[in-house]
């Protein structure tokens, strides 16, 4: 079943802030006709990392009999449902107080490494700030998705139980 992960505000607005200082900064750069190639060398960078970050960003999420995947424009990340020990809805209290190390807060969603307070650190694969859904892997490895419809972690849930041990 395939469940949709639309933005948020703040990440609608974020996404389109970017896009517009990006432009600024290609119109700017094009209107001096100076020779600072370190200028359009930065600026290629930053468009590169847009671009990666885009590419990576969470579309939809889809649960089959074998696994949860996290769709994107490349990598999928596939979760096998028999490597969840654990899946369910959290909020921003069961999480605490949060830093990003190694992330994206907002363009095209917020996805990363992060470090929350209280269940430390967690991979981020979110659209949005409400409907958190917590994902625990027997090896430990924790990552939060946020689907439009939270009835996933019922589905999940349900088929995990049916399964062979």
């Amino acid at each position: 079943m395939k469940y949709k992960a639309s933005l948020d505000q703040t990440a609608k607005m974020l996404t389109g802030l970017a896009f517009v200082l990006v432009a600024w900064a290609i119109i700017k750069l094009g209107l001096h006709n100076h020779h600072h190639v370190y200028r359009f060398v930065i600026l290629a960078i930053i468009l590169f990392v847009l671009f990666v970050i885009y590419l990576y960003s969470a579309l939809s999420y889809e649960v089959n009999n074998f696994d949860l995947i996290i769709k994107r424009k490349i990598g999928d990340r596939n979760i096998k449902l028999t490597d969840i020990q654990e899946i369910k809805l959290v909020t921003k209290d069961d999480l605490g107080w949060g830093l990003r190390v190694c992330g994206n807060g907002g363009f095209f969603g917020y996805s990363g490494l992060f470090y929350f307070s209280k269940i430390k650190w967690i991979w981020l694969s979110a659209t949005q700030r409400t409907n958190y859904v917590l994902i625990v892997t027997k090896n430990g490895k924790k990552r939060i998705i946020t689907p439009d419809d939270t009835g996933m972690v019922e589905l999940v849930n349900g088929t995990i139980q049916g399964m062979p041990k």
